[in-house]
Protein backbone atom coordinates (compact mmCIF):
# COMPACT_ATOMS: atom_id res chain seq x y z
CA UNK A 1 0.00 0.00 0.00
CA UNK A 2 1.40 3.30 -1.00
CA UNK A 3 2.76 5.40 2.31
CA UNK A 4 1.22 8.38 0.16
CA UNK A 5 -1.84 7.95 1.96
CA UNK A 6 -2.61 9.85 4.80
CA UNK A 7 -4.22 7.58 7.20
CA UNK A 8 -4.85 10.32 9.98
CA UNK A 9 -7.72 12.30 6.96
CA UNK A 10 -9.55 8.57 6.43
CA UNK A 11 -13.02 8.50 8.29
CA UNK A 12 -12.92 5.09 10.82
CA UNK A 13 -14.53 3.16 8.07
CA UNK A 14 -12.39 4.46 5.29
CA UNK A 15 -9.41 3.32 7.98
CA UNK A 16 -10.90 -0.21 8.73
CA UNK A 17 -11.52 -0.94 4.65
CA UNK A 18 -7.74 0.11 3.89
CA UNK A 19 -6.68 -2.52 6.92
CA UNK A 20 -8.95 -4.97 5.91
CA UNK A 21 -7.43 -4.93 1.85
CA UNK A 22 -3.99 -5.38 3.35
CA UNK A 23 -4.98 -8.26 5.01
CA UNK A 24 -6.78 -9.44 1.50
CA UNK A 25 -3.73 -8.31 0.04
CA UNK A 26 -1.66 -10.71 2.34
CA UNK A 27 -3.54 -13.55 2.06
CA UNK A 28 -2.92 -13.66 -1.90
CA UNK A 29 0.84 -12.85 -1.36
CA UNK A 30 0.63 -16.30 0.74
CA UNK A 31 -1.20 -17.84 -1.90
CA UNK A 32 1.62 -17.00 -4.18
CA UNK A 33 4.32 -18.06 -1.96
CA UNK A 34 2.97 -21.43 -0.90
CA UNK A 35 2.12 -22.18 -4.87
CA UNK A 36 -1.26 -23.20 -3.45
CA UNK A 37 -5.05 -21.86 -4.61
CA UNK A 38 -6.77 -21.87 -1.15
CA UNK A 39 -6.45 -21.15 2.19
CA UNK A 40 -6.78 -24.72 3.69
CA UNK A 41 -4.04 -25.70 1.43
CA UNK A 42 -1.66 -22.64 1.65
CA UNK A 43 -1.99 -23.74 5.86
CA UNK A 44 -1.31 -27.63 5.40
CA UNK A 45 1.34 -26.56 3.06
CA UNK A 46 2.77 -24.20 5.75
CA UNK A 47 2.62 -26.74 8.40
CA UNK A 48 4.45 -29.49 6.32
CA UNK A 49 7.61 -27.34 5.33
CA UNK A 50 9.31 -25.34 8.20
CA UNK A 51 11.62 -23.72 5.35
CA UNK A 52 8.54 -22.49 3.41
CA UNK A 53 6.37 -21.25 6.57
CA UNK A 54 10.16 -19.38 7.30
CA UNK A 55 9.41 -17.82 3.87
CA UNK A 56 6.24 -16.59 4.74
CA UNK A 57 6.92 -15.12 8.02
CA UNK A 58 9.64 -13.18 6.84
CA UNK A 59 7.63 -11.59 3.69
CA UNK A 60 4.47 -10.71 6.06
CA UNK A 61 7.20 -9.09 9.00
CA UNK A 62 8.83 -7.40 5.68
CA UNK A 63 5.12 -5.97 5.53
CA UNK A 64 4.59 -5.55 9.05
CA UNK A 65 2.28 -7.83 9.52
CA UNK A 66 1.53 -10.19 12.66
CA UNK A 67 0.40 -13.55 12.62
CA UNK A 68 -2.62 -12.78 14.46
CA UNK A 69 -3.39 -9.91 11.93
CA UNK A 70 -3.99 -12.61 9.17
CA UNK A 71 -5.73 -15.27 12.15
CA UNK A 72 -8.33 -12.68 13.14
CA UNK A 73 -9.17 -12.29 9.51
CA UNK A 74 -10.01 -16.16 8.54
CA UNK A 75 -13.24 -15.18 6.45
CA UNK A 76 -11.78 -12.38 4.47
CA UNK A 77 -7.96 -14.74 3.43
CA UNK A 78 -9.74 -17.80 3.37
CA UNK A 79 -12.75 -16.40 0.84
CA UNK A 80 -9.95 -16.15 -1.44
CA UNK A 81 -8.68 -18.13 -4.31
CA UNK A 82 -5.96 -18.08 -6.76
CA UNK A 83 -7.40 -19.92 -10.00
CA UNK A 84 -9.91 -18.39 -10.98
CA UNK A 85 -8.93 -14.95 -9.09
CA UNK A 86 -11.43 -14.53 -6.31
CA UNK A 87 -10.63 -11.41 -4.39
CA UNK A 88 -12.48 -10.13 -1.51
CA UNK A 89 -13.08 -5.94 -1.44
CA UNK A 90 -14.28 -3.92 1.08
CA UNK A 91 -16.54 -1.38 1.32
CA UNK A 92 -15.42 2.34 3.05
CA UNK A 93 -18.52 3.14 4.21
CA UNK A 94 -20.26 0.40 5.71
CA UNK A 95 -17.40 -2.22 5.77
CA UNK A 96 -19.25 -4.92 4.16
CA UNK A 97 -16.73 -7.64 2.09
CA UNK A 98 -17.58 -8.62 -1.57
CA UNK A 99 -16.03 -11.80 -2.65
CA UNK A 100 -16.12 -10.85 -6.70
CA UNK A 101 -13.71 -12.63 -9.54
CA UNK A 102 -13.15 -10.36 -12.46
CA UNK A 103 -14.84 -7.33 -11.78
CA UNK A 104 -17.03 -5.69 -8.69
CA UNK A 105 -19.53 -2.49 -9.23
CA UNK A 106 -17.58 1.32 -8.10
CA UNK A 107 -19.97 1.65 -5.39
CA UNK A 108 -21.13 -0.80 -2.79
CA UNK A 109 -24.84 -3.27 -3.01
CA UNK A 110 -24.35 -4.66 0.04
CA UNK A 111 -26.27 -2.34 2.47
CA UNK A 112 -29.09 -0.48 1.61
CA UNK A 113 -28.12 3.41 0.35
CA UNK A 114 -24.94 2.94 0.99
CA UNK A 115 -22.67 5.42 -0.88
CA UNK A 116 -19.15 3.73 -0.45
CA UNK A 117 -17.01 2.48 -3.04
CA UNK A 118 -15.38 -1.03 -2.94
CA UNK A 119 -11.23 -0.71 -1.50
CA UNK A 120 -9.72 -3.74 -3.30
CA UNK A 121 -6.77 -5.55 -1.97
CA UNK A 122 -3.45 -4.52 -1.52
CA UNK A 123 -1.39 -5.42 -4.20
CA UNK A 124 2.20 -7.39 -2.72
CA UNK A 125 4.99 -8.92 -4.62
CA UNK A 126 7.28 -11.75 -3.70
CA UNK A 127 10.27 -9.67 -3.54
CA UNK A 128 9.82 -6.79 -1.20
CA UNK A 129 9.68 -3.24 -2.91
CA UNK A 130 10.50 -0.34 -1.37
CA UNK A 131 7.82 2.08 0.07
CA UNK A 132 5.62 -0.98 0.82
CA UNK A 133 3.67 -2.18 3.78
CA UNK A 134 1.04 -1.57 5.66
CA UNK A 135 -0.47 2.16 7.03
CA UNK A 136 -0.59 3.04 10.15
CA UNK A 137 -2.19 5.97 12.34
CA UNK A 138 0.05 8.08 14.05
Amino acid sequence: MSKAINPDNLTDEEFTALELSEIAGAGHLILTLTKTNDWPSAVAKIRADEKLADKVMDRLDDLEFAVEDIDDNTDIVSAQRKSPKVSVAVCTKCNATAAYAKTIPAKCHMTNSCTGTWQKPASYTIAPKEDEGRISRS
